[in-house]
């Protein structure tokens, strides 16, 4: 990731150069991702209920998801702080497996790390992240859309939830 996020932001940041186009005006970066996924039914036979499935045990599991955010991606980036994130989303044994169940595991601080790097070689600053928003398909409303069709794409409820948050970096 280290590597590939250098060759792609020196890539970019010359093509971009080369058409007079702005980081952050005429370029962003969206990394799509979310946060924790808990509970203990249709996911594939996964148990993801490391601290139980009542109140208790939803609360311990988003105040974890708050603290991964805190730590890792809140606040200026660096390398070492997208580092951070990879112990508590990867096994250290077996890169394939979850520790933490974020979707995005990879493509979270990839993305980071390209996007900050292009930053540094433009602006000469890494990019700070502000916590927008954390909302879960459990502890928050369900905004329904009735318009679309589309009817429900998963259950919400303590044996089955998805967390999301939303960071905006300049």
């Amino acid at each position: 990731m280290d590597l590939f996020s250098t060759q792609l932001s020196s890539v970019d940041q010359k093509v971009m150069k080369g058409e007079n186009l702005s980081y952050g005006n005429d370029i962003a970066m969206v990394i799509s991702n979310d946060a924790i996924h808990y509970g203990s039914e249709d996911w594939g036979g996964s148990d993801l209920v490391p601290f139980g499935l009542d109140n208790e045990g939803t609360e311990k599991a988003r105040q974890k998801d708050l603290g991964i955010i805190k730590e890792c991606l809140i606040g200026n980036l660096n390398i070492d702080k997208v580092k951070q994130f990879n112990p508590y989303t990867v096994k250290e044994d077996n890169f394939k497996e979850y520790q933490w169940t974020w979707c995005g595991r990879y493509s979270l601080p990839f993305g980071l790390l390209f996007s900050n790097k292009l930053n540094l070689l433009i602006e000469n600053k890494p990019l700070s992240g502000i916590l927008v928003d954390y909302r879960s398909s459990y502890h928050d409303p369900h905004i329904e859309v009735m318009d679309l069709q589309m009817g429900h794409t998963a259950i919400a409820n303590q044996k089955h939830w998805v967390a999301y948050v939303g960071v905006n970096y300049n």
